[in-house]
């Protein structure tokens, strides 16, 4: 197994990723993405500035694991100074 960045390009692993929400989801929230369209929308809504979106996926290359993040990872100010 391997984590790698879910690519907008990578339509066949989009699939596959949409495909896992509605799975992971749908017994405890069946309404989180109740088919692949809104599943899809979901994977692509996670590309853009500032956001990440990773893959597990095994060694045949299926997706096994998603993850994604909005917004700023880490920052650090350099601005702020301590003083006496």
């Amino acid at each position: 197994m391997r984590i790698i960045d879910l690519a907008p390009d990578n339509e066949g692993l989009i699939r596959q990723v949409a495909a896992l929400l509605m799975e992971a989801f749908r017994e405890h929230w069946p309404d989180a993405w109740p088919d692949l369209e809104s599943a899809l929308d979901e994977v692509r809504h996670s590309f853009g500035t500032g956001r990440i979106s990773r893959v597990a996926v095994g060694e045949d290359g299926e997706a096994l694991g998603y993850e994604r993040q909005r917004g700023a990872v880490a920052a650090r100010s350099t601005t702020a100074q301590c003083g006496s």
